[in-house]
């Protein structure tokens, strides 16, 4: 498909897949690659689908800042708990859960409707990872001083 966009990847290592998510498509496009190629072999990264279900920029937005607007709802981040069960994808608005049952590829998860976790308003969100017991979301910026945010998941999704 050539070249695209991408600041959210994140590593499913039961399947041993790298997933991509693009930045600057309308949806947003799942690329795969492998987590250990073969040595010495081009790879390719293979479109598997599109998460079509993270809410466009609304009004407010606009009115909050016009300059963010056209890109508020864009990935910037992705990472899949340890148990592969919850997969989150940060944008620089809010972040969204994505559960996956079990035997259901991520580019499926990721097709449904995700449970949105709002954030606090923090300039270009681009870090979100899992706690290594899968309870919580650390969510980071590119702005200094750094600040972390720690956010609690809803209970009865772990």
């Amino acid at each position: 498909d050539g070249p695209r966009d991408c600041e959210a990847a994140g590593v499913d290592p039961h399947k041993e897949q790298i997933l991509l998510i693009t930045k600057r498509t309308t949806p947003p496009q799942i690329y795969t690659l492998p987590l250990r190629p073969v040595a010495g072999v081009v790879v390719t990264a293979r479109r598997k689908g599109e998460v079509p279900r993270i809410p466009p920029p609304d009004i407010s937005d606009l009115i909050t800042d016009p300059r963010w607007d056209a890109v508020q709802s864009q990935p910037t981040a992705l990472d899949i708990s340890s148990d592969n069960r919850l997969a989150v994808v940060l944008t620089y608005k809010d972040a969204y859960l994505f559960p996956r049952a079990t035997g259901e590829s991520w580019p499926d998860a990721l097709r449904r409707k995700p449970l949105t976790l709002r954030l606090a308003p923090l300039k270009q969100k681009e870090t979100a990872a899992f706690d290594p017991k899968g309870r919580k979301i650390n969510v980071s910026t590119e702005q200094r001083p750094t600040p972390l945010l720690e956010v609690d998941l809803p209970h009865g999704l772990f």
